[in-house]
């Protein structure tokens, strides 16, 4: 069990990881202003600013099923919010459904 958690912990992390690069380098290609917001409690993956002023605040996650991590996430964004004084904001994250073989 432990090695499981081990390995699925990492695979987990590593999709994550992946699609935060995905979002980087798309909004790269789009040629935003692109900064990463963090306090002393939380974090908010990009935040674009165009023509000076914030126009998306965007948080990445792979898993939402634990409340945790949802709680943790959505913090990242409303921090942001309240620091920055943005109102809107995209939230990007991967379901996979699962499925029966046979």
């Amino acid at each position: 069990m432990g090695f499981n958690n081990t390995v699925l912990y990492k695979f987990s992390d590593d999709i994550g990881k992946s699609m935060e690069n995905a979002v980087f380098l798309e909004l790269r290609r789009r040629e935003k202003e692109i900064y990463y917001h963090t306090d002393r409690t939380s974090e908010c993956d990009f935040v674009v600013v165009e023509k000076g002023r914030v126009t998306q605040a965007i948080q990445v996650t792979y898993e939402m099923e634990n409340e945790k991590i949802r709680a943790r996430e959505f913090k990242g964004l409303v921090n942001a919010f309240k620091q920055i004084g943005f109102t809107g904001s995209n939230f990007l994250f991967y379901k996979i459904e699962p499925t029966g073989f046979g």
